[in-house]
């Protein structure tokens, strides 16, 4: 399961990022609410897909371009019959302390990346500077993978490029900085239970343990989680429990052993959760998923 922070998967050091694409009918339609420290460009290469930012909902649909901030909660869904292909590009947030830069251009990164500018949501390729941004993804993709000699100068370059030309199109949207100041706080006050769930997930978890765990009454923090997560806390931990399940069917025959494990309370209320997020039974679920991975 991947917890609450997701730890970021920078497979290379030399350049400090990962890029890839996908289609979410093969892999995963429904990745559920997460952060993490490195910044995320999300580029709809085909189809469209729901993106949740914190508590915003957007559509994006081919050709959107959308930068998710270092620690921004997030979460996307695909229709899971679609035909969609997202590119991901993951920017690790020492990216900025592998290269040398002047005071002037460094606070320029620094805007960018560290979540300072209010981007529109999502960019749409409309112009010849985005999509010469886009061009910069698709140049990094490429050299990422194929890695010949000098790859990561050409990386580099393509992300300055990129930066540059976002900054410059959008610095004025500067975000609020008390606003930061307390997206932080709130994540703060609320990271005990988020610990709590990563830890005690199949335990009996009630809105009263998650409120205490973090210090708050039960009213300020369905307020707090809600504003932060664009959900209910019990909805939360239901959709937590059922992506615990997924990883589990490798390991479990029996679902209803799964359903215990997971901290479902009967095999009935399991089936209802997994087919309320994943549109089927857990049976058809194994049966698409192991079939898969045998071909």
């Amino acid at each position: 399961m991947e917890p609450y922070c997701e730890k970021s998967r920078i497979h290379d050091m030399k350049t400090k990022i990962n890029i890839f694409s996908y289609s979410p009918k093969k892999y995963e339609p429904h990745v559920h609410l997460h952060w993490h420290k490195a910044l995320e460009i999300l580029y709809i290469i085909k189809g469209s897909i729901r993106v949740q930012i914190d508590n915003r909902s957007l559509i994006l649909s081919k050709g959107d371009l959308i930068v998710i901030g270092s620690e921004q909660i997030h979460s996307t869904n695909a229709d899971s019959e679609g035909d969609e292909e997202i590119l991901v590009f993951h920017i690790a947030p020492d990216f900025i302390e592998t290269s040398f830069f002047n005071i002037e251009d460094k606070n320029s990164i620094e805007l960018f990346m560290k979540n300072k500018i209010r981007f529109p949501e999502p960019i749409i390729e409309k112009d010849a500077d985005i999509r010469n941004v886009i061009d910069c993804i698709f140049n990094i993709k490429r050299e990422f993978e194929n890695k010949q000699e000098s790859y990561s100068i050409i990386i580099k370059a393509n992300i300055f490029a990129l930066i540059g030309t976002l900054v410059r199109k959008y610095s004025k949207n500067k975000k609020n900085q008390s606003n930061n100041i307390n997206d932080i706080t709130t994540k703060k006050m609320l990271f005990n239970t988020f610990r709590l769930i990563d830890e005690q997930y199949m335990t009996k978890l009630t809105l009263e343990i998650a409120a205490k765990a973090s210090n708050l009454s039960v009213s300020h923090f369905c307020r707090l989680f809600k504003k932060t997560t664009g959900t209910t806390f019990n909805h939360y931990l239901t959709a937590y429990r059922v992506k615990i399940a997924e990883n589990m069917f490798g390991l479990e025959k029996d679902c209803s052993d799964v359903a215990l494990k997971c901290g479902f309370e009967s095999s009935q209320s399991f089936m209802r959760a997994f087919k309320t997020f994943k549109n089927c039974t857990p049976s058809q679920y194994r049966k698409v998923v192991f079939n898969s991975e045998k071909h």
